[in-house]
């Protein structure tokens, strides 16, 4: 046996044995990833039982590609015939503090670079309905983000891409998944995992993920499934939740937000729609309550120009008949006289028949004027005035008059009078003006 020593190395080719003993190779890297040194390691059910208590305290586990920093002793094998190293103690302390090392210096290129904030500097869409998802088809993430979206109602689109994201290939397979959405119709991309040890989250650490997150054209959303620890591709997206149901759920809000307020809007316009409707609807039932007041009114002007017309007749015919009278008195007054009279009555004569001339003449003139301004008021008070104005009335072939279309049935026969003549019609249907309005 050789005295115990500190070595440090990344773990290549791990396995583990039926007798529960953990078997790998602890190798050194050179420029390029070049192995320039390799060394045989074996740790023994109990020190690897004691070895996993102290890495699970910090959240780390044994893993490949991991660096490590372990105590042991150098021992030869006969049966194998090779040197191998027997591992008695693994630094927990170490493999954090090189894991938060590795992890500043990545974010110190991403920000030399530009990339730390780009992704977060995209827009997200209003409705996010078109949906990319990389994560490892038939997992519990992926279950679990597509039934919260199927449950949410709302029609999503869900563009799929498969990558596992733990094992030696998981960094490579991730990157071509995002690198395979750039060229679809998507609004965001959802990057899933479900949940695990602190060491499973060392693929979304890694400076080839984080790069092709941040240099993706969607924004990217990142549900790892670990709720006290952020991974490099937390930070370089444009958002990062705890849980691939936690992103859903964002997602779906986010469209219920936006359907909330359509219905606001639709609600709004819905009532601004209506109140010219009711405006219109108000002004035509009160000229509707109007119509029977004017209908009496042109009937009371009726009435009253046939009275005027008969005291106009009665005042001609009285006037003419007295002027005649008159007239034909003193005719055979004059007849009767005798010449010598009607010779001296000559003057008076004249002067009288020019006052019956001037007094019947200013007469039928007063009269004449009083006749025009009377059928003047009567023509304004025409019935066919109103008709000339776009109205119309309608009767029943019995001669009643139709105020309201409830009074018909479809069959009826109808005389309608118009500017010009009239007609008739037979009724085929009904129209409601209040619907048609509103439509």
């Amino acid at each position: 046996m050789y005295p115990q020593v500190w070595v440090v190395g990344e773990i290549q080719r791990l396995r583990t044995s039926s007798a529960g003993h953990l078997y790998f190779e602890l190798v050194e890297k050179g420029a390029g990833d070049a192995i320039v040194g390799k060394l045989d390691c074996a740790v023994f059910r109990r020190d690897l039982t004691r070895a996993r208590r102290a890495l699970a305290r910090t959240g780390q586990e044994l893993g490949v590609g991991r660096e490590i920093r372990c105590r042991g002793e150098l021992d030869f094998y006969p049966a194998g015939g090779r040197l191998q190293f027997i591992v008695r103690e693994i630094d927990a302390v170490f493999s954090l503090g090189l894991v938060e090392r590795r992890r500043r210096e990545i974010l110190d290129r991403l920000r030399q670079a530009g990339l730390h904030d780009r992704n977060r500097g995209l827009a997200m869409a209003e409705l996010p309905l078109r949906v990319g998802l990389v994560t490892s088809h038939g997992s519990a993430a992926y279950h679990d983000f597509v039934s919260s979206l199927e449950e949410s109602g709302y029609a999503f689109e869900l563009s799929f891409q498969h990558a596992p994201v733990q094992g030696s290939d998981a960094v490579h397979r991730v990157v071509r998944a995002l690198e395979a959405m750039r060229v679809l119709p998507v609004d965001c991309l959802v990057v899933t995992r479900g949940g695990g040890a602190r060491s499973d989250l060392a693929v979304f650490d890694s400076l080839e993920v984080a790069e092709a997150i941040a240099r993706s054209p969607f924004p990217v959303l990142t549900g790892l499934g670990h709720e006290t620890d952020e991974s490099i591709a937390d930070l370089v997206a444009h958002a990062a939740f705890k849980t691939p149901t936690k992103v859903a759920e964002h997602l779906v809000q986010r469209v219920a937000a936006v359907e909330s307020r359509l219905e606001r809007v639709a609600t709004a316009l819905a009532r601004l729609g209506r109140l010219p409707v009711q405006r219109s609807r108000h002004r035509l039932e009160a000229v509707e309550a109007r119509l029977p007041a004017a209908a009496g009114r042109v009937r009371q002007a009726r009435r009253r120009l046939d009275e005027l017309r008969a005291r106009v007749a009665t005042a001609a015919r009285v006037g003419l008949g007295g002027a005649s009278r008159r007239r034909a008195a003193l005719a055979e007054r004059l007849v009767l006289a005798a010449p010598r009279r009607v010779a001296v009555s000559r003057p008076r004569l004249a002067a009288v028949c020019r006052r019956i001339a001037d007094l019947s003449s200013a007469t039928v003139r007063e009269e004449s004027v009083r006749i025009a301004a009377l059928a003047r008021l009567a023509e304004e008070l025409s019935p066919r005035r109103v008709l000339a104005r776009g109205f119309s009335v309608t009767r029943t072939v019995e001669g009643r008059l139709v105020r309201s279309a409830t009074e018909l049935t479809v069959g009826d026969v109808v005389g309608t009078d118009v500017a010009g003549g009239s007609f008739e019609s037979r009724v085929e249907n009904f129209r409601d003006p209040q619907v048609e309005e509103t439509k």
